[in-house]
């Protein structure tokens, strides 16, 4: 039988996961009806952030980018975000290119991030 902490697992999302898949409901306890005090909760709306403000504290945030077309838009959770003297680059889970953001372009595209 293979130890829990060494079984590498993989979820619909592609991330590794170690552990043990049922822990979490064996070692939950009893259900709430409100919310954990100590879970963060997310804001209801996003706020538009300029791609040079952009800092490790939000690595792990939902973000949405948003073009002029409507229909042109990725969502998902910032996972990298470098720059060099041309653009701004923001890499989004699931979505396989980062998103450049020209430095000499502020207008598209536009960065939407729950903070």
């Amino acid at each position: 039988m293979q130890s829990a902490v060494t079984r590498v697992e993989r979820s619909s999302d592609d991330v590794e996961y170690f552990g043990d898949d049922r822990a979490w409901s064996e070692d939950a306890g009893p259900a709430h009806d409100h919310p954990s005090p100590r879970a963060p909760v997310s804001p209801a709306k996003p706020t538009q952030v300029a791609p040079e403000e952009l800092s490790v504290r939000h690595l792990g945030c939902h973000a949405a980018i948003r073009w002029d077309d409507e229909h042109k838009y990725h969502i998902g959770t910032i996972v990298a975000v470098s720059a060099d003297a041309e653009a701004i680059r923001v890499a989004l889970a699931g979505v396989d290119t980062p998103v450049s953001f020209q430095r000499d372009e502020p207008s598209a595209p536009r960065l939407y991030v729950w903070v």
